[in-house]
This record gives C-alpha cells, structure tokens and sequence, in this order.
C-alpha cells in the first residue's frame, strides 16, 4: 500500500526511499571466491575477479536485455568456462545472501510507521535479478518502482540513469529533494548528489545507515 492511502503514518520532508539492492539489501561473494565457478575456468582467479569488476563486457551483460547466452559465450571464451549453460547460470546467479537487518530495517520497521515508500535502482543483469526475486520477492513486493540497469540500457553512476529515475519521481508528483538515496558505493552516491538528490547515502553498515537517517528525521 502506498504513502497515498496512508496519511496516518509519520510525515517527514522525504516522500521515497531510493536503494541499491548489492551490498545493500543483499550481500553477495565474487565470482573469484566461489569456487564453483573459478574452478571451472581455465583464467587463473585474479582473471576471472578482474573481468566481473571491470570488464566491459559484464558491464554491457548489465545494459542488455536478453543478452545471458551471448555472455555465457563471451565467459567461455574470455575465461575459459568449461560447464554446460545450466551450470553457468546455477553457479553464476548462486552468490547471494540477504542481508536480513537492512530488509528488517526497511520494511519491519521504517515501512510501517513512517509516510515513505520504497524503489530500487541496481545495477543488475537478467540472471542476478531473476535469482534475487526468486529468493527474495519481498524486496521487490515492497518496493512502488524498480529501476534496473539492464532493462534501462545504462548503469550508475552514468548520468542517464538519474535523470531517469527523477523524470519518473517527477511524473509522481516527487521531486529530487523529497528522495533519500541508499548506495554502498561513493562514486554512485556522488552522482545521485550532483543529479539533485541531496540526501545521497553511503552505505557502510546497518547501524551507519539508521544513524544517517535519523538525522534526517527518520529514526527507529
């Protein structure tokens, strides 16, 4: 239910609740550290971690619809993925876990009481999101919109991707100084700033973040 049906909750100067869900709402192990993937590819570990930190074409897998079998082809040739597709897509997706204070945090106990609604802005591809709403759905269920990279066709902390979520806000009736942005990385909360966003959030830990946003009225 959104803030519009629902004037009895705590009113504060902020209307929606912008997150980032890795690192965020979920935790999660690189494809260097899980050994079911690593070990299938003939690329040595540091490889493999460098191609899903800072590769262009995982990058590229995350601004694409419908682009997992080409980039399980891309990983076979890159890194040397010796496993069939069924393998790839269990081992690659298969890397999360909630981070269950944050959820809590957001939903259990923010959700009900104040007069906020939820969104997410990820950057995320069509395997790690079907796995995380599989698993989790109440994140997604939680939550009024969703901006993600790979439907959008750009990442954060490009510019465009901003501009797309206040356009959207702005069709709602929400403007950049009504939204509180929640990211554990700085150059995307630097960018939600310089797109308008003044109360950008970096992440660190659950207990940082209810300090953060108590000072900005929410409090728990």
């Amino acid at each position: 239910m959104s803030r519009f049906s629902q004037r009895s909750r705590i009113i504060t100067g902020k209307k929606i609740i912008i997150s980032d869900i890795g690192r965020v709402l979920v935790d999660f192990v690189g494809q260097e550290d899980k050994e079911s993937f690593h070990g299938q590819c003939s690329a040595s570990r540091e490889e493999v971690g460098r191609f899903f930190r800072y590769g262009a074409e995982f990058f590229k897998y995350e601004t694409r619809r419908n682009y997992t079998r080409q980039f399980f082809q891309i990983v076979v040739e890159k890194l040397g993925f010796r496993g069939m597709f069924e393998e790839f897509e269990q081992s690659f997706a298969g890397i999360f876990t909630l981070k269950e204070d944050v959820y809590d945090l957001f939903f259990a106990e923010i959700k009900p009481i104040y007069d906020l609604d939820f969104c997410i802005l990820s950057n995320t591809n069509e395997l790690h999101y079907a796995e995380i709403y599989r698993r989790w759905p109440g994140i997604f269920m939680n939550c009024i919109k969703s901006w993600l990279s790979y439907e959008l066709g750009c990442r954060k902390p490009e510019p465009q991707i901003y501009e797309i979520v206040l356009k959207d806000l702005q069709a709602m009736g929400i403007g950049a100084y009504e939204c509180i942005f929640v990211d554990d990385l700085e150059g995307n909360v630097r960018a939600a700033k310089e797109a308008g966003i003044a109360s950008s959030i970096q992440f660190e830990s659950c207990e940082q973040l209810k300090a953060a946003l108590a000072s900005l009225g929410i409090k728990t």
